[in-house]
């Protein structure tokens, strides 16, 4: 997959409802995670996060989940697009899970113009165009 494959596949997910992959975490379970919002590689309801998307599913393990993407056990898995490092993904993702965070504890829709204009403003997508048609809300 190249770079800009992925950032169509980001664009396509967010635009059609994808998004978020994420769960609230109860207040009493002890997590990585220092919000009360996780992200899910692999959510009940079969969506994917940002990370979670690279994952195959021949390489995927429920052991992951509560995992920040940049785990050993994580990264394994990932197979990383053309053009995008480790250090790369990391950020994307965490674009990923500040608007679950936000979109999720506010009980709102997916934002996934301000999700878009997140991403083509990281220096990885600079001056790139995403081919896919994105809508400007989702469903």
């Amino acid at each position: 997959m190249t770079k800009l494959e992925y950032l169509d596949l980001l664009v396509a997910t967010s635009a059609s409802g994808g998004f978020p992959s994420a769960h609230v975490v109860p207040e009493d379970t002890e997590a990585f995670f220092k919000t009360q919002v996780a992200c899910d590689y692999r959510s009940p309801n079969g969506r994917r996060c940002a990370a979670g998307l690279l994952i195959p599913d021949e390489k995927y393990d429920p052991v992951m989940e509560n995992k920040p993407a940049y785990s050993e056990v994580v990264l394994a898995a990932i197979e990383l697009p053309d053009g995008i490092t480790a250090t790369e993904l990391r950020i994307i993702q965490t674009r990923h899970d500040t608007h679950a965070d936000a979109c999720l504890k506010a009980g709102k829709p997916w934002p996934h113009a301000q999700f878009v204009a997140s991403l083509l403003a990281l220096d990885c997508f600079h001056n790139m165009t995403p081919t896919t048609t994105p809508a400007e809300t989702t469903p």
